[in-house]
């Protein structure tokens, strides 16, 4: 008789453990789901983006006028005082490059004028005289420096040196008189040289 309860006994506890083992699972279980369910919904909820939007402010009808002036005016100094001048270098001859990018430079500039983009248009026309500015600069340079060589060489009785020179800087300045009065003086060398020559050597015949 004290078996058999001991042996109820005993069956009721492995029930009772194996109740409260299957409890715990089913409790990681659902914990478990619980977890997943709320991480889903944590990184699946759109967060608040704070989205600036750039709204480019029209220009004030003053400012638009001064603006238009400041292009009137660029423009008539670059008609009136650079192109003359670049035309003068004789650019296209010599830099064909910087001559394209002037005229298309100049091409965007009244397009975009004429369009009523004023900004662009005065940016447009800046840079046109900035490149103008700089391209003359670089003519009157190489002009300097082959006037200088050509003189040196005029100096020294070298006609081929002195010839070369001048006509690089006839280049870049086709009707500068300065050019042009030393050109003749070098062609003058080219018909005393061998005077000069004949000259020098009836006197190294005289010594002897």
């Amino acid at each position: 008789m004290l078996e058999k309860r001991l042996e109820e006994a005993r069956l009721r506890s492995t029930k009772l453990r194996k109740q409260i083992t299957i409890g715990f699972l089913i409790t990681i279980a659902v914990c478990s789901l619980i977890l997943v369910s709320l991480s889903y919904f944590i990184f699946s909820t759109p967060k608040d983006v704070s989205v600036t939007v750039s709204i480019k402010m029209k220009p004030a009808e003053a400012d638009i006028e001064k603006i238009r002036n400041e292009f009137k005016e660029i423009l008539q100094q670059y008609k009136t005082e650079l192109e003359p001048r670049l035309q003068a270098a004789n650019i296209e001859r010599w830099n064909q490059n910087a001559w394209f990018e002037i005229n298309e430079q100049e091409k965007k500039a009244m397009l975009n004028f004429s369009n009523g983009d004023y900004p662009n248009a005065l940016n447009n026309i800046q840079s046109l005289k900035a490149k103008s500015l700089a391209i003359l600069e670089e003519s009157e340079q190489i002009f300097k420096e082959n006037m200088e060589k050509s003189s040196l060489f005029l100096a020294e009785d070298h006609y081929d040196g002195a010839k070369l020179h001048v006509e690089k800087a006839l280049v870049v300045a086709p009707q500068s008189p300065e050019a042009l009065v030393l050109q003749q003086d070098i062609n003058k060398l080219q018909h005393i040289l061998p005077l000069l020559s004949e000259a020098k050597a009836a006197r190294a015949e005289h010594d002897l």
